[in-house]
């Protein structure tokens, strides 16, 4: 029975989150959102979710190995003083590779006997690999599906990190990168190996399927968080609707730095659950290094280590921990030295660095009043961010458009569903007993610092990229109820077994469905509404060239708050293009002798069409035309 009823409650939560979807809670949504909320706390307590067995602690870890404890500490020191402090250099880049190699032999210990293994049966371990192969299959075609028209045109930051990554690949290795306030440096090298693995240039296309490729990882990393926490149903559940959700997938195809911190908080989640569990140095190491690799991605990553202590409080709470408690404290630290290790040259950046303030730009122009003043007590716009976080996933999306549409949710309206849900099972634990879900819901709230903590600019909160490393926690409280559901109902005689189960199934087609339109339709026009189309510039440009006019001999009458030069010419293959053919407002190029001549111009720009055709008399003008009528451009030609 249980199963059926909060199937029966989640479809009125469905209800109440298509309504809020719309921005709206009229009075059947009221009584809808109140009804699915009864139903699952009635659940929850008619057939209680399986308890949280944490089981024996492994045996306490033995000391480091000194030899090459110390070999690992000289060779930090070596790599501090060969490395500079703003570029990469290959003593010191060996120097640093050799430090974590030894730091990693002299802590680790092998898997201690008292640890309960998480293994499955031989059948379903089968079956959750089919299931695996499936969801991986779903991600691959929400991450690269369309990828080169969704999102469509690159915006002044892609130009700022394409002339970056230019920079790298042309032999400048910085550990730091100082366009657009700054950006750390593993979004630049990841891209790099990928367009130098598959020989590809440097284009906005590839750079989306850069993050793409990496951002896919969250989906491997979900189910093993969830597995972690909840068995293979859980990982399963929460590995497939991270899939395909317009968050996490949104992100990733942007072709920005803000993918990378997902999947590896995720991992951080995953490596930390797993030491609360078992209480192993493993686990902390693992923790280090993601912690430490994270480091250099988006600056919303800088909030994941304070799970760590987090992570200790609820350890020194944990009645197993008697008497080991100061064992808890050490593996704390023994993660801060393994992050500190693999961030070192980032470290060092961030102390004795030249240009050390962009480190933290990002982080004080929207946190403090540097750059613009908070307007009002910020307690209250803290709160106000809060509040606004809070609905961001059913009713206020978030105002970032070029990464969603104008406020649309965070989150479809069954994934929606399944989140209150979650929180009411995630509670049920709690109260019986397994805190490791209140810890995660403490997560949660520090994992979205980042976004609430914008207090000079409440506007860009709920942000998405900003609440980011906060994505596993909403699909491991969205995946509780699928996976309890499919484990009610596969206990049912085999015809309600496979209705119930055909019932979940295309609750999550709905998902699929929801999210797909979302993404590529909504966002799609959208997007296309907005931005203006340097691709297409670009295209009519190579197309001119094709006809036999040199892209030196095409020009952009560039006019305020139109495209964005350089990203024409990056797509061109030409960075210098911008610098010389790109003729500011008002200016018209005089003099030129050479023919044929391209200029391209915005179609409302017809004063300097009217001083082309006097200075080049002759020339034909067209208008190349768009989807969205006041993004058409002019092409005036000259033979």
């Amino acid at each position: 029975m249980a199963p059926w009823l909060g199937l029966a409650g989640l479809a009125a939560l469905v209800v109440a989150s298509a309504s809020m979807e719309k921005r709206a809670l009229p009075p059947l949504a009221i009584a809808a959102l109140a009804a699915g909320v009864l139903v699952w706390v009635a659940v929850a307590w008619i057939d209680p979710p399986v308890h949280d067995a944490l089981g024996a602690l492994d045996p306490p870890a033995r000391g480091p190995r000194l030899v090459p404890l110390l070999l690992g500490l000289a060779a930090a020191g070596v790599c501090w003083w060969k490395m500079p402090p703003e570029e990469f250099r290959l003593p010191g880049v060996v120097a640093w590779a050799a430090a974590i190699l030894f730091w990693l032999w002299a802590w680790w210990t092998p898997r201690g006997p008292a640890s309960r293994r998480l293994t499955l049966p031989a059948g379903e371990r089968r079956a959750a690999w089919g299931a695996m192969v499936l969801i991986m299959a779903a991600a691959a075609w929400f991450h690269f599906h369309d990828l080169a028209a969704v999102p469509s045109n690159p915006i002044s930051d892609h130009a700022e990190e394409m002339q970056d990554l230019r920079e790298l690949l042309d032999g400048r290795h910085s550990v730091y990168f100082f366009r657009n306030l700054g950006i750390a440096p593993f979004h630049f090298y990841w891209t790099a190996g990928f367009l130098e693995v598959f020989g590809l240039p440097v284009r906005y296309e590839w750079m989306k399927a850069a993050t793409a490729s990496f951002g896919i990882l969250l989906v491997p990393a979900l189910y093993l968080v969830g597995a972690e926490l909840g068995g293979a149903g859980l990982g399963l559940a929460a590995a497939a609707f991270g899939a395909w959700a317009k968050w996490p997938v949104s992100l990733a195809r942007q072709g920005q730095e803000y993918d990378y911190a997902v999947p590896i908080a995720a991992f951080v989640l995953w490596a930390l659950l797993r030491w609360l569990r078992r209480g192993d140095r493993g686990s902390m190491l693992a923790a280090g290094l993601a912690i430490g690799i994270g480091l250099a991605t988006y600056t919303s990553f800088r909030i994941v280590p304070l799970l760590v202590p987090l992570a200790l409080a609820a350890a020194l709470a944990d009645r197993r921990r008697r008497g080991r408690r100061w064992e808890a404290a050490g593996a704390s630290l023994l993660v801060a030295g393994t992050a500190a290790l693999v961030f070192l040259p980032i470290l060092k950046f961030l102390f004795v660095g030249e240009n050390r303030n962009f480190f933290w730009a990002r982080v004080v122009t929207r946190a403090t009043d540097a750059e613009k003043a908070v307007e009002g007590s910020p307690l209250a716009v803290f709160a106000g961010n809060l509040w606004n976080m809070a609905r961001a996933f059913h009713w206020k999306g978030s105002s970032t458009w070029t990464v969603l549409a104008m406020d649309d949710p965070f989150l479809d309206v069954v994934s929606g569903a399944l989140l209150l849900a979650g929180l009411v099972l995630a509670l049920r634990y709690a109260v019986s007993g397994a805190w490791r879900w209140l810890w995660l819901a403490m997560a949660f709230c520090l994992l979205t610092l980042p976004s609430t903590l914008v207090l000079a600019y409440p506007n860009e909160n709920p942000s998405l990229n900003r609440a980011g490393p906060a994505i596993p926690v909403v699909f491991l409280f969205l995946g509780l109820p699928f996976a309890y559901l499919w484990r009610g109902f596969w206990r049912e005689r085999i015809a309600l077994r496979f209705a119930g189960i055909a019932a979940l199934l295309a609750t999550a087609s709905v998902s699929v469905r929801e999210n797909a339109e979302s993404y590529f339709v909504k966002l799609g026009v959208s997007y296309d509404a907005l931005i203006e189309h340097a691709m297409e510039i670009a295209a009519e440009i190579r197309r001119q060239q094709a006809q036999g006019v040199p892209i030196g001999q095409s020009y952009l009458l560039a006019v305020d708050y139109w495209v964005d030069a350089r990203n024409i010419a990056l797509e061109l293959g030409d960075p210098s293009w911008s610098d010389t053919n790109n003729i500011a407002e008002p200016k018209v190029p005089e003099g030129l002798t050479a023919r044929p001549l391209v200029f391209i111009y915005r179609s409302s720009d017809g004063e300097r069409v009217r001083t082309l055709q006097r200075l080049y008399p002759g020339g034909t003008a067209r208008i190349v035309r768009q989807v969205h009528r006041d993004r058409n451009f002019g092409v005036y030609l000259v033979r």
